[in-house]
């Protein structure tokens, strides 16, 4: 009952700790004035889903926060742009 009991405390107390860290992480990246969207778990962001998703992925976020948003895929801060007009505006104006 005892080791039960030490069991319950530290998965409680894992899962706060989890989710103390992704609120960590979207306030420090919410403070940066990026477009809409979610940045994942730390170092790993968005990859897994990305990897499961493929293809889908990028469409479920663009349903869910438009053609333009963040993420955190492979490693890297990313944002994403799905608008033809602004992503030919950006190519064409690069230095």
């Amino acid at each position: 009952m005892g080791v039960l009991m030490v069991i319950v405390g530290v998965f409680v107390m894992v899962l706060c700790m989890c989710t103390a860290v992704l609120r960590w992480n979207e306030m420090r990246y919410r403070k940066k004035g990026l477009p809409p969207g979610t940045m994942g778990w730390p170092v790993f962001g968005e990859t897994t889903e990305f990897l499961k998703q493929g293809p889908n992925f990028m469409k479920n976020q663009r349903a869910r926060y438009g053609s333009f948003f963040k993420s955190h895929i492979l490693g890297c801060p990313t944002v994403v742009s799905m608008d033809p007009e602004l992503n030919r505006y950006i190519l064409m104006n690069e230095v």
